[in-house]
């Protein structure tokens, strides 16, 4: 699963993430960070890639004003992971709608490439812009509307299942512009890729007891 520890580069990827955040955020139990109870996305954010590959729909970077062959990283900020589901628009509707109460409104699925393909060409929705539009008509909540509703098709059509959390969409951006415009250097200044250490005996030293 995309989202589960088996999946090793999606989970050192979001521990890694957490590990900047928590060195780089300064993040201290009692002082700066005040949670309670917490939660298991505490410890380890949520990463996956979208399967651009298999998906029916265009690339949710390109959704959002992006090249197709621009490699991006699209952040979401949210709470919880609410429920997974099986079933038709009209399901997830309902689930949202249950979840969300009156005041609910922001929504992220992440849909098996299965559930996308059934929603094109089942029920005719080339567009999950015309999703988002469907659901939030119908939520009769005063914060919703289609632009905070996303979908993200995600996993690798084991199972015709969708997730549904309450993440919002933040922004997307270019890795690209990431890249230093000389490359990436290795040498001794700091904040930089290390020099890789080479060792003639292949023990550098380090001696096991």
């Amino acid at each position: 699963g995309a989202l589960s520890p088996v999946n090793y580069a999606n989970s050192v990827i979001g521990r890694a993430w957490t590990l900047m955040s928590i060195c780089f955020g300064d993040m201290r139990p009692g002082a700066t960070f005040t949670a309670t109870t917490g939660t298991t996305i505490n410890y380890n954010n949520m990463c996956c890639a979208e399967n651009e590959e298999n998906s029916v729909w265009e690339p949710f970077h390109v959704r959002k004003g992006y090249k197709p062959n621009e490699s991006t990283v699209s952040l979401f900020r949210g709470w919880n992971v609410l429920t997974q589901g099986i079933g038709p628009a009209q399901r997830m509707m309902e689930v949202a709608k249950n979840l969300g109460g009156p005041f609910g409104g922001s929504y992220t699925f992440l849909l098996d490439p299965l559930v996308a393909k059934s929603l094109k060409h089942d029920e005719g929705y080339n567009d999950p812009i015309e999703l988002s539009k469907y659901i939030a008509g119908n939520l009769q909540s005063p914060m919703a509307s289609p632009e905070r509703i996303n979908f993200v098709v995600v996993g690798g059509e084991t199972n015709p299942m969708w997730v549904t959390t309450d993440f919002s969409y933040f922004q997307t951006v270019s890795i690209g512009e990431w890249i230093p415009k000389d490359g990436i250097k290795h040498d001794e200044k700091s904040l930089r890729m290390p020099v890789p250490v080479t060792c003639a005996d292949g023990t550098c030293g380090i001696t096991i007891e």
